[in-house]
């Protein structure tokens, strides 16, 4: 079974439950995104088109809602049960099940905003997928994106760490970039702010998370 396969019955399984284990502040990524978009909304940054990558059950599409009700939206996640419930929490959305390379790869269309949030770590591929995304922000456009943070002392670039699979299902392999790495990968774009936080908890233990903003000129 390869990676792709993996954490779509991953996510297909945990679909009814996963509203429910990522609230009352157990998942807070999409907390720091709703600010960093009130921020952009004050700073009078027009918004007409959005995309979130790894909508799964639509969190972070609801939160795009409410700092640009204006906006048509459209979102991609790889588990079908969990846009069935981002289908609800968000019913004017497009939505379409694809994983996030082969549905960046097939863009025609261009947004403002693009957003990307707790999805990035899953895909091995992602300095590659991030150059084509780029081609797809307009200019003064923004995107906003989560990955696992990588401090090493080292100075390394990239590391991969094996997730335990659903029911004996293979690992789930979750990738982690330098942010200079992710920068160099995002031609045309310009660092507005990065916020570094705890994600969730694993074995009682902080799991760190950057949100970078990203504007194109």
């Amino acid at each position: 079974m390869d990676q792709t396969e993996a954490v779509r019955r991953y996510f297909d399984a945990q679909a009814d439950s996963y509203d429910e284990y990522t609230g009352d502040g157990a998942w807070t990524p999409n907390q720091y995104l709703a600010g960093v978009l009130d921020t952009l909304a004050a700073g009078q940054v027009e918004v007409r088109t959005a995309l979130d990558l790894g909508a799964g059950t639509g969190q972070t599409l609801e939160v795009v809602r409410a700092a640009y009700p204006q906006a048509r939206l459209s979102a991609s996640d790889l588990s079908a049960a969990m846009l069935q419930r981002a289908a609800l929490r968000v019913p004017d959305a497009h939505l379409e099940v694809a994983d996030i390379s082969s549905h960046v790869a097939r863009l025609t269309e261009s947004f403002d905003l693009v957003t990307a949030i707790g999805c990035l770590e899953l895909v091995g591929d992602l300095l590659t997928v991030l150059p084509r995304l780029m081609r797809h922000v307009n200019p003064g456009g923004h995107v906003a994106l989560t990955t696992q943070a990588l401090i090493d002392g080292q100075g390394a670039e990239h590391a991969s760490t094996a997730l335990a699979g659903a029911d004996g299902d293979a690992p789930r392999w979750c990738y982690s970039w330098s942010t200079a790495q992710l920068l160099r990968a995002l031609p045309g774009g310009q660092l507005r702010s990065s916020h570094l936080f705890t994600a969730y908890h694993r074995a009682g233990k902080p799991v760190l998370y950057e949100l970078l903003l990203i504007g194109k000129g």
